[in-house]
């Protein structure tokens, strides 16, 4: 690791882990944040690029990308997925300075922010009083989409519907 403070030389990238990520995050906080990136992106203070796809036979590769200036950050998120392995990764530019800040392992970090993304759309979409969740879905984003449903609305009841018996019972 290098780290250095005059402009061009190495600095240090901070790498951060799925377990750090799942530490950090908690929904409540993450609500907020996905709201002001949409507000942002709608002002034109936030870019981002449609999911780009590169589909190969076994695999396919995913990129996103988003600049945000305000925070000085311009970055993607790149990952692969094939039946038996999956791999995501988040990499953070400093803008100014063009160096990589951060490379976060990016699983978790996604999985929050379609969560959050949904709790944002129920806080505007949905009744006040709505109590009842419907989950079409039992999958890798279910929870966290529920978990931001609960941080808007008091539920009283949850129905889960899924293709694979066990997980539903599970979840």
């Amino acid at each position: 690791c290098w780290l250095a403070q005059a402009p061009g030389t190495p600095r240090m990238v901070r790498y951060i882990r799925e377990n750090e990520v799942k530490q950090i995050l908690r929904m409540r906080e993450v609500i907020p944040l996905v709201e002001r990136a949409f507000r942002d992106r709608t002002a034109g203070k936030a870019v981002d690029i449609p999911r780009r796809r590169t589909l190969q036979p076994g695999g396919h590769l995913h990129i996103l990308q988003a600049a945000a200036p305000e925070l000085n950050l311009i970055g993607f998120k790149a990952y692969y997925l094939k039946p038996d392995a999956r791999t995501f990764y988040l990499h953070l530019i400093n803008h100014q300075r063009g160096n990589q800040e951060a490379l976060i392992e990016a699983d978790w970090l996604g999985r929050m922010r379609t969560g959050a993304a949904t709790g944002v759309a129920t806080g505007v979409l949905a009744r006040k009083a709505a109590s009842v969740v419907a989950c079409f879905g039992t999958g890798r984003h279910a929870e966290t989409q529920l978990e931001a449903l609960a941080c808007v609305r008091t539920l009283t009841d949850v129905r889960a519907f899924g293709r694979n018996r066990e997980r539903q019972a599970g979840f």
